[in-house]
């Protein structure tokens, strides 16, 4: 998986978020198949404000570990979705 490749699996609403309130950032997991017709499992990662989702990026890793960190880092930096995708590129190619 190469930064873009992730491009294509984002996914921005038009919901913006609102002032004051805090986002959540989650692990997904989701079914894929790979340019061989191989199944395999991807993790990204959603984030939400209020139960309303803003963007996800659903096929960051095959490694649940690491994002499960990297969203945890983002829920306790109070991470602004500004930053989210830099967030996400930066991990994808090791900055």
């Amino acid at each position: 998986m190469i930064a873009q490749q992730t491009l294509k699996n984002i996914i921005f609403r038009v919901v913006l978020p609102k002032p004051n309130h805090t986002l959540a950032y989650s692990i997904i997991k989701s079914a894929l198949r790979n340019e061989n017709d191989e199944a395999y499992t991807a993790y990204g990662m959603r984030v939400a404000q209020n139960g309303t989702i803003l963007a996800e990026i659903r096929d960051i890793s095959t490694n649940p570990a690491a994002i499960q960190k990297l969203v945890n880092q983002c829920n306790r930096l109070h991470l602004s979705i500004e930053h989210f995708y830099d967030v996400v590129e930066d991990f994808v190619t090791g900055v």
